[in-house]
């Protein structure tokens, strides 16, 4: 994200903006946020599955959190040994959930990444 601020402030239209007076809130409001705002909403949301997998995490390590219960439901399947009496739906059930809502994150983001960015579809 950065560096690609950085590449466009050293642009042509944005350097005859500041040449021609422009405050710098301008330069940023109308040359700069228009062009990378497609970065910050695909970022956005591809770090949303990560923010979800830390979240489960965190509940499956017994760490108070709001929200959701999938990774509780892991970690009380794993202190009454699910695998070992054959409860394998204890398992499968949570996991499957978790792994469906972070694949629905990352394909949503590749989506918007491919309609908000022309480059990306070029490859």
């Amino acid at each position: 994200m950065r560096s690609q601020v950085l590449s466009i402030s050293h642009r042509a239209y944005v350097e005859s903006a500041l040449v021609t007076g422009a405050t710098s809130w301008r330069i940023m409001w109308r040359h700069i946020l228009p062009a990378v705002s497609s970065l910050v909403i695909v970022n956005g949301v591809l770090m949303a599955s990560g923010m979800i997998l830390a979240e489960r995490a965190c509940r499956f390590s017994a760490w108070r959190s709001a929200g959701g219960q999938l990774g509780k439901m892991l970690s009380q399947a794993q202190m009454g040994s699910a695998i070992i009496l054959g409860l394998w739906w204890w398992i499968v059930a949570p996991g499957v959930a978790i792994v469906v809502t972070t694949l629905g994150f990352l394909l949503v983001g590749y989506a918007l990444e491919e309609i908000l960015n022309p480059y990306v579809a070029k490859r």
